[in-house]
């Protein structure tokens, strides 16, 4: 199961943002922590279109407790209160952080600056209810799952694609009238191809994401391999793509 490091000072609700991300998820029963080496442990599962992946919250009892070994981590959230600028004066590097209790007139211009410095994404949680965004972005906590979502967990299985109807399941063939045949490119894999196609796309992934946690890869050999996957990626979804566009050609 992947694991993720929360930090933050007392007080600035990291349970909470931790059982809004899980609510958001999907889960419906009321979130129960345990207890694992000094933390509060909450588990959750991911669920995409393509893969699940069971992944857990890791919050240490103690404030600023940060482990020395981060290794068996990999995600690391950092929530301060944008209402208490202390709260943000032992800012870890992490992969997201998150300003619980902000406001939209709340000047957070040093907090967004630090996190584009060091390449990280910083997302604002409103003290409402919702976390919807006027425009066609997400954001607060539906952003913060999107970018969990997002992430290449160790924990990652695929789902299982769309299955054939086996014979037995099929109903029977009713007489067919006479249809105009239409042409179907050679080139247009099928959907269990297409999902085969992903499953190999994930393993090189998490093969290369091996390589540069081992720093087998150079710079410029990790920007190449990654470049290489976005085109295997689009050469997967371009036939989807091509069928929209004529769609609405027509």
């Amino acid at each position: 199961m992947s694991r993720v490091l929360v930090l933050g000072s007392a007080q600035v609700g990291k349970k909470h943002i931790v059982e809004a991300v899980v609510a958001a998820g999907g889960a419906q029963d009321a979130a129960e922590w345990a207890k694992a080496d000094d933390h509060a442990v909450l588990a959750h599962t991911l669920v995409t279109k393509y893969y699940s992946a069971p992944i857990a919250f890791h919050v240490p009892e103690a404030a600023h407790d940060v482990p020395e070994d981060l290794s068996p981590y990999e995600g690391l959230l950092l929530v301060w209160d944008a209402t208490q600028k202390a709260s943000w004066s032992h800012a870890q590097s992490v992969l997201v952080a998150v300003a619980n209790r902000a406001s939209p007139d709340m000047v957070l211009e040093n907090m967004n600056d630090c996190c584009l410095e060091h390449g990280f994404e910083h997302i604002a949680v409103s003290r409402g209810a919702s976390s919807a965004a006027a425009g066609s972005e997400t954001s607060g906590i539906d952003r913060l799952v999107e970018a969990l979502q997002c992430n290449m967990w160790t924990s990652m299985e695929m789902r299982d694609g769309v299955r054939h109807p086996t014979a037995e399941s099929a109903p029977a063939a009713a007489p067919k009238a006479p249809t105009t045949p239409h042409p179907t490119p050679a080139s247009t894999p099928s959907l269990l191809e297409q999902d085969e196609g992903f499953e190999a796309l994930l393993q090189e992934v998490l093969s290369i994401r091996e390589d540069v946690n081992l720093q087998r890869l150079t710079d410029d050999e990790r920007r190449a391999r990654a470049a290489d996957m976005a085109m295997k990626l689009m050469s997967l979804l371009g036939d989807n793509s091509d069928d929209d566009e004529s769609s609405d050609d027509e």
